[in-house]
């Protein structure tokens, strides 16, 4: 019977000294990157991306106008690690860089803190309100963009969105506000 009662008055002391020593607790809150991160860094950091892109199956036909398009644009890709839409929308985009090889697609990933304020460097100017976001240029204006939710896949919105640079419209002149305040192509 002692030993059951100085197991217990044991046990008990330990749990109110690691109660009271929070630096000794093990935290189970995951840091993500914050930054510029290559496709390589985001599939490392968190396995679940690559699995996703390799699972996904981009639209043919998108993906066939990926290949082909011959004007040169780049896309920003804002994003968080801990974002559900952004580990939906985020893989499947990176199955569609991988497949169509097309040099004249430059993409920047951008890894942003939750509050979608870091790196400031790289979110100052460009109302990253929420994630992911999708940031089109050409010629150095911005042409279109997807926040957080794509019209259709994500690769049926940017061929939307590509589409007006074949037609030659002025790149200001194919964005509008979509129904939730962001800027979308058309």
């Amino acid at each position: 019977m002692g030993s059951i009662l100085f197991s217990v008055i044991t046990i008990g002391l330990l749990s109110l000294n690691l109660s009271q020593n929070p630096s000794q607790q093990t935290s189970v809150a995951k840091s993500y990157p914050v930054g510029q991160v290559s496709v390589q860094e985001i599939v490392s950091f968190n396995p679940e991306y690559r699995e996703r892109a390799d699972g996904y199956t981009p639209n043919s036909e998108a993906l066939e106008f990926f290949r082909h398009f011959s004007h040169p644009v780049t896309i920003e890709v804002f994003y968080g690690g801990w974002c559900g839409d952004s580990r939906a929308h985020v893989p499947s985009y990176i199955k569609l860089l991988e497949m169509a090889n097309n040099p004249n697609i430059t993409t920047t990933f951008v890894a942003v803190d939750e509050k979608k304020q870091e790196p400031i460097e790289l979110t100052q100017g460009r109302h990253i309100e929420r994630v992911p976001t999708f940031i089109v240029y050409a010629e150095g204006q911005e042409v279109g963009r997807i926040v957080e939710t794509p019209e259709g896949s994500v690769e049926e919105h940017l061929v939307k969105i590509l589409k007006s640079i074949s037609r030659g419209n002025q790149p200001s002149s194919s964005c509008w506000q979509d129904g939730d305040g962001g800027i979308t192509g058309q």
